[in-house]
């Protein structure tokens, strides 16, 4: 078992990192998922009207009840603080 699985949060591809991230951890591969923080800004958002960073798009993604079972339980954290 690993100690974390870390999610290189910073690129249009933050679904399937998520995806992946959220399958590892659900296998018990790790007891915590780390997402990291680049300060990467993605597209514009009509509803938040601005630029949501990748990270806030990913810990969006692995805080979706199908991509894990014990997503409320804190066991995500980012590179900014727990989600």
């Amino acid at each position: 078992m690993a100690d974390a699985i870390v999610v290189l949060s910073g690129s249009s591809t933050y679904i399937e990192r998520a995806d992946w991230a959220a399958r590892q951890y659900r296998a018990g591969r790790a007891p915590v998922v780390i997402l990291t923080d680049d300060k990467l800004i993605s597209g514009w958002n009509k509803a938040e009207e601005r630029n949501p960073y990748f990270y806030e798009l990913a810990a969006r993604e692995l805080q979706k009840p199908w991509r894990s079972q014990r997503a409320h339980t804190g066991n995500f954290r980012s590179s900014t603080g727990n989600l």
